[in-house]
Formats: structure tokens, C-alpha cells, sequence
């Protein structure tokens, strides 16, 4: 039976925790592969694991890499990190396979380099400067067999062409039946910004843009910003919130705490935002949103140029753009026919295109198991 060892940064219930999960289940549907998961600690992911009947997760600290931590990482924490890198060395030698979800993982890649034994690396992000700089020159180095979860992203790194790479899309798995009440025009138009609060994922550009509706565009809007911070980076929520009562849209913008599970949440909106500054590797939220019949507005880069078809599944906006965010949402507001054409189109581009079974299916024949065995 053929092991593998499958790394992950997170421990919560995020988008990205989720794919790895998807991942995971995957693997150890595949004939003949034994799964064991690693992470750097507990948290949500373990409901996720057992929800998924996954052996219970191992942890330990992993060296991930990250834009705020960098100097330290390479300065005083450098004894840990290397730590690290020894218990890294010492798993590639010890399970058949190791396949590392997400790139800033670098521990493993490392160790891959020192040990000459290759690791799956999957990257689900794109990260920027030095971070890119060291990711990049890592996995070429370690002759990584590299997953990219969109075009853009593998765009985004421009590995050598020789390289063993691949584009899987991120899979979401089909909802359960549900009852939708179409958007008539009659009642406000319920749009829904869903993810983390952070700098970049554009919650404050929506905020700008219903700021520059009419004060009766407004009236009939009911905006919910739902999700939560990374750890103790509360500043995101407040600044949001005072962004909102500056602008006077509290009776126009609630916003709502993370949800384990935000089915009601998409089934309740008619349209769907994702209004990142910059680009999202992939576009979860935008896949989610299609398979609850939603109209998804998003901006026009990344991964969510390749997800939202511009004019039939949704709108593209220009990022960090609020006037052509706003436009679009004036766009819905007034033509409930497009918002009800693009929902139902969005919807079959999902169960075309986007199915947790449609991506399982796609890893499994990128890593292509059976040469490995």
C-alpha cells in the first residue's frame, strides 16, 4: 500500500482548508493509498477531518513562509525552522509520497532539495516579492512535481517549461436541493461578500461603492459582509466598520461573523461580490456562489478571470475600481431579468466545469499515482 503524508499550513475552515481536505478524501479514495495529515496545530480543520472519516491529524511546527514573518524566519527563527527541516527530511524517507498543500511550506521543500526525493507540491496562492522570489527558486530546485490551482497562477510563477506541472481547478461539491426566491425587482437585491477580512480581499471597495449609489439605490440594497480575521488582526474589522459608518450605509451593510457553513448565506443572495485587490489564485467564494444559482460580480484578474464568464455568469469590474463596482451593482439593481440569466448560467458553468468530482478526478490523474507505486 502505497503512504503518503499530506502537509497543510491552516487549521481552520477556510476556503483553502477546505480544498485540502477535498484533496486528502481524494487520495485516500484512490486504490491503494494510505493518508496521513500534518498540520502545524488544532483548530476547525479537525471537525473537517472527522467530517470527512480522515485519520485524526498529527501536529507539529512546520516552516511556512510568510510576507510578515520573513526576516525572522531567516534570522532568529532560524534554529526552529531548521528543526523543522531535519523532522521534513526524515518523513521523505519515511512515507512513499509527500504531498504539500499550498507553496509557503518551505520545510519540505528544502528537505526535497537535500534528500534528492520529490515532493507534490500543490500551490493554491501567489505570493509577492521576496516570498515569490524564494518560492519560485525552491521548487525549481527541488524538481518539485508542482499542482496549480488556475492558469494564473502557474502564469504567475513561470516555472521552466520542462518542469512536471499541471492546472487543477479548486471542486465544490454540488449543494443539497434548495428553494431560491428569484430576484423580481420588487424587494431590495440581497448581495453577499463572504471570506476573510484582510487587506486585499476588497471589502472596503464594496464599501466605497454602494457609497456612491443614489441614497435610493441604497434603500434597495441589503449588503452582508460575512467572515472573520486571521488570528489577532482585528484592525480589519475595525476599520471596516467604522469605513461603513462613515459612509452612512449602516442600514444598507450588516456585517456577520464566519460561518461554518454559509449554504443560507448563498441562497439568500442574488449576487454574489468578490472585490479582491489583488489576485485571488483561484476564487472559491465565485464557484460557491454559481452553485447557488447567484450572479457573481468579481474583479477582473487572477483566478476569477478564468471562473466568471464577463456578460453571462456575472460581471468582471476593473480591481480597486468602486465606480465600476458600483456601476455593476446599479446594473443589477435595475434589470432583475440579467440577475436571474446569469444566476441560472452561472449555476450550469459550475456543474460543467467545477464539481469537487470533476477536480478529484483531475489530481488524481496529475499525480498520476501509479508510477510512483
Amino acid at each position: 500500500m502505497l503512504t503518503v503524508l499530506c502537509v497543510h499550513q491552516g487549521t481552520e475552515k477556510y476556503g483553502s482548508d477546505k480544498s485540502f481536505i477535498a484533496a486528502v478524501s481524494a487520495l485516500e479514495a484512490a486504490s491503494g493509498i494510505d493518508t496521513q495529515i500534518l498540520l502545524p496545530g488544532s483548530g476547525g480543520i479537525d471537525d473537517l477531518i472527522k467530517d470527512a472519516k480522515l485519520s485524526p491529524a498529527h501536529s507539529r511546527y512546520l516552516w511556512v513562509l510568510r510576507k510578515a514573518g520573513f526576516v525572522k524566519s531567516m534570522t532568529l527563527g532560524l534554529p526552529r525552522n531548521l528543526a523543522a527541516l531535519f523532522r521534513a527530511m526524515s518523513d521523505l524517507k519515511k512515507y512513499d509520497l509527500v504531498y504539500v498543500n499550498t507553496a509557503v511550506i518551505v520545510d519540505f521543500l528544502f528537505a526535497s532539495i537535500l534528500t534528492r526525493r520529490r515532493v507534490i507540491v500543490h500551490v493554491r496562492e501567489i505570493p509577492v516579492g521576496m516570498a515569490m522570489t524564494v518560492i519560485r527558486k525552491l521548487l525549481i530546485l527541488a524538481k518539485s512535481q508542482v499542482i496549480f490551482n488556475s492558469h494564473a497562477t502557474a502564469k504567475a510563477f513561470d516555472l521552466p517549461k520542462g518542469q512536471d506541472q499541471a492546472v487543477v481547478y479548486n471542486g465544490f461539491e454540488p449543494p443539497e436541493p434548495f428553494e431560491k426566491a428569484p430576484y423580481d425587482g420588487e424587494r431590495p437585491l440581497r448581495v453577499l461578500c463572504i471570506g476573510r477580512l484582510n487587506a486585499w480581499k476588497g471589502q472596503e471597495v464594496l464599501v466605497q461603492a454602494c457609497a456612491l449609489l443614489s441614497e435610493e439605490e441604497r434603500k434597495q440594497l441589503n449588503v452582508r459582509i460575512v467572515g472573520g480575521v486571521y488570528k489577532d488582526q482585528t484592525h480589519f474589522r475595525t476599520n471596516l466598520e467604522k469605513a461603513i459608518e462613515t459612509a452612512h450605509l449602516s442600514d444598507t451593510i450588516v456585517m456577520q461573523d464566519f460561518v461554518d457553513d454559509p449554504a443560507s448565506e448563498y441562497i439568500n443572495a442574488d449576487v454574489v461580490i468578490v472585490p479582491s485587490t489583488l489576485p485571488e489564485p483561484f476564487g472559491r467564494v465565485a464557484i460557491e456562489g454559481m452553485a447557488y444559482g447567484a450572479s457573481v460580480v468579481a474583479s477582473d484578474h487572477g483566478g476569477l478571470s478564468e471562473i466568471v464568464v464577463d456578460g453571462e455568469t456575472g460581471t468582471l469590474v476593473p480591481p480597486n475600481d468602486p465606480e465600476r463596482l458600483a456601476e455593476a451593482l446599479r446594473i443589477a439593481l435595475h434589470t432583475p431579468a440579467l440577475v436571474r440569466a446569469q444566476g441560472a448560467a452561472g449555476q450550469k458553468r459550475f456543474t460543467d466545469v467545477f464539481t469537487q468530482k470533476q477536480c478529484d478526478e483531475s489530481l488524481i490523474k496529475s499525480i498520476n499515482l501509479v508510477e510512483k507505486k
